[in-house]
């Protein structure tokens, strides 16, 4: 699966309110309801995903966590 700079924008959002809905021990599917649907099925494909996380402006690792191999949607 390609991803492009607008599908990445897309997500990073996605993860965002997700991340807050937790906080407010809120629904996630509230979040997707209002998601194209054409979105919702590209993102429910099943592929690896890798996410690293750096100190801002060092660049220095702060932690790491993913999937190489395709076990869940990106959604």
């Amino acid at each position: 699966m390609e991803i492009n700079l607008e599908d990445g924008k897309f997500l990073v959002k996605y993860a965002r309110k997700t991340v807050e809905k937790a906080f407010e021990n809120k629904e996630v599917d509230e979040i997707e309801e209002s998601i194209d649907e054409e979105i919702l099925k590209k993102f429910s494909e099943k592929c690896g995903v890798f996410v690293t996380l750096e100190t801002y402006p060092e660049h220095e690792l702060r932690g790491c966590i993913g999937f190489p191999e395709p076990v869940f949607p990106l959604m």
